[in-house]
């Protein structure tokens, strides 16, 4: 089964190779840089088109994983979030957001290919990206964050009534237990009354008060009241 956030983590990392290997082709040529047109706006470009969505995804699959487990610890702790509603305004917010991304990326994916054709419409890329692409990293940034104080709250909700279950548990145990520490109580309070014992010395029966010593009438001998 895919961990949550594997996804992510794939596609950042398919980008970041490209990023990687389009860099390592200029670094393999350097010798020839002077012969290639606008080398380093290429290079720039290529920062924006693979660069910047490789790291910002690969972070994304890395927070994912990182909530799931957090998650997990916490049911076992038998502390349950709530079910998350589909039709939400974060939701929405964070589908919206990922649309105007990745209609962006798709644009600057395809102008790349036809770069030669480009050179005097990258101001007017570069204001389409401003539109587009900064609301919808916006909206998926503040998604996020409406998602994480909805689920703060939850916890700490759902921590609260697990910690007032608890104390009425307890609660309930300490009046099922309050009768049997009351008879305890009570046996162990309970006056103690004059016992007869067998002399040591002689076997007459010899009545003995609480605390105290008695003298066999026969024989003398002092037999105490814990005498066996």
């Amino acid at each position: 089964m895919m961990k949550k956030g594997s996804m992510f983590k794939a596609v950042g990392g398919i980008f970041l190779f490209f990023q990687i290997s389009f860099i390592l082709s200029f670094l393999l040529n350097l010798s020839q840089l002077h012969e290639i047109e606008d080398w380093f706006g290429k290079l720039l470009y290529s920062v924006f088109v693979f660069g910047i969505p490789g790291i910002c995804l690969f972070r994304k699959g890395k927070q994912r994983r990182t909530k799931a487990e957090i998650e997990m610890q916490l049911r076992q702790r038998g502390i349950l979030l709530p079910a998350k509603k589909l039709w939400r305004a974060s939701n929405f917010m964070r589908g919206l957001g990922w649309m105007m991304l990745i209609f962006v990326e798709l644009v600057l994916l395809g102008n790349m290919m036809i770069w030669s054709d480009m050179q005097e419409e990258v101001e007017m890329l570069f204001v389409f990206v401003l539109l587009l692409g900064v609301p919808g990293a916006l909206l998926v940034w503040a998604s996020t964050k409406i998602d994480r104080s909805a689920d703060e709250k939850a916890m700490v909700e759902q921590y609260r009534v697990q910690l007032v279950n608890e104390m009425t548990d307890l609660a309930e145990w300490d009046d099922n237990f309050k009768p049997y520490e009351r008879a305890a109580s009570a046996a162990a309070n309970k006056p103690m009354l004059p016992k007869v014992v067998d002399c040591t010395g002689c076997g007459a029966q010899i009545k003995v008060q609480p605390d105290s010593v008695a003298a066999c009438e026969y024989c003398g001998s002092m037999m105490a009241y814990d005498a066996v």
